[in-house]
């Protein structure tokens, strides 16, 4: 995640120093051409107008005002290709058009960009501009966006370092709880933070769940100890039961008695059992079994069973009537799974 991150700021900054040199290099490129093509226009529509002599008086006047002088390219050749006018040694090699061309002036090599028109008396007149600023601005650019990248990579190396470490940080406390809680210690929790972020969010869910199962395991805990509970007392008479009559000079009669009580404690451990797994059966949403009616008082009446245990070793009991609906005749059925 953090390389990807990565990855996507060093984009981001490539396109915004892209940007950055397109609206300042390319801008001023752009104006320069604009420029020279409107002086080489200016020229030749001067040359429609008044000839030769003015398009060479004008090239004077424009040399003479010391204006852009050290960056402004003039010349103008007649059909013998002698130089008229202009700041040019010679004439460069191009007839007609736009390029980019290295011409003598004042005795020195100046790389330029030309732009050559052939007048109808077969002429030419040149205009151009020495790109030495031009390429200085690149050059500056060029620096300038070299150290941006360069301040912005360790930025970007420290910056990544750092949100490795804070995601670590993060995953860290998360794993310990995580193996915590799987040690059995359900109390374990995530410490949640004042802000709301996507971690933060996150530890507060994780303690909801985490409520969640302790609260469930609690609740299996209080099922299992019902359960244990219920389950004694009924072993516990049969086994007092089978401990009197295995005592010698118990009767026949004694014996059949504790046998018969001993079978129907038997029998009701056996249907609560069954009660225990349809339990199980509805809470995982299995039903192998069918739907059938069944009388209401009857549940009750197998509640009030199942807990007369529970309810005798308090010193209490209980008991139900069926009220206003039975005596009005009325069902008392509904359905449910067995």
């Amino acid at each position: 995640m953090a390389a990807y991150y990565a990855l996507l700021v060093a984009l981001t900054l490539l396109a915004a120093l892209a940007i950055l040199y397109v609206q300042t290099v390319g801008v001023m490129y752009q104006r320069m051409t604009r420029h020279v093509y409107a002086a080489a226009q200016h020229l030749e529509d001067l040359h429609g107008t008044g000839g030769g002599d003015a398009v060479a008086n004008e090239i004077r006047r424009t040399l003479a005002d010391e204006l852009n002088a050290e960056g402004e390219i003039y010349l103008q050749v007649d059909p013998q290709g002698r130089v008229r006018a202009g700041n040019l040694d010679h004439a460069p090699a191009l007839t007609a058009g736009e390029a980019v061309r290295e011409v003598m002036r004042a005795a020195k090599p100046v790389r330029a960009y030309l732009v050559s028109r052939l007048l109808p008396d077969g002429s030419r007149i040149v205009v151009g501009r020495d790109l030495r600023d031009q390429e200085n601005l690149e050059s500056l650019v060029g620096h300038a966006s070299a150290a941006t990248g360069l301040v912005a990579l360790v930025l970007l190396v420290g910056g990544t370092f750092v949100f490795r470490l804070e995601l670590d940080r993060s995953i860290a406390r998360l794993r310990r709880v995580a193996a915590r809680v799987g040690a059995g210690d359900l109390a374990q929790r995530m410490e949640v933070s004042a802000t709301e972020d996507e971690f933060g969010l996150l530890h507060r869910d994780v303690n909801d769940m985490l409520d969640r199962m302790q609260l469930l395991m609690d609740g299996v805990r209080h099922v299992s100890d019902t359960i244990a509970h219920n389950l004694r007392t009924p072993l516990t008479r049969v086994m007092l039961r089978l401990r009197r009559v295995e005592r010698e000079g118990a009767t026949a009669a004694e014996c059949k008695t504790a046998i018969g009580e001993s079978l129907h404690d038997l029998e009701e451990l056996t249907r609560t059992f069954e009660k225990l797994l349809q339990i199980a059966e509805a809470e995982t949403g299995a039903r192998r079994r069918s739907f059938e009616a069944v009388e209401l008082n009857r549940i009750a009446d197998e509640a009030l069973e199942f807990y007369g245990a529970v309810a005798e070793a308090q010193c209490a009991s209980l008991e139900h009537h069926l009220g206003a609906w039975a005596a009005e005749g009325k069902s008392l059925t509904t359905n449910k799974t067995r």
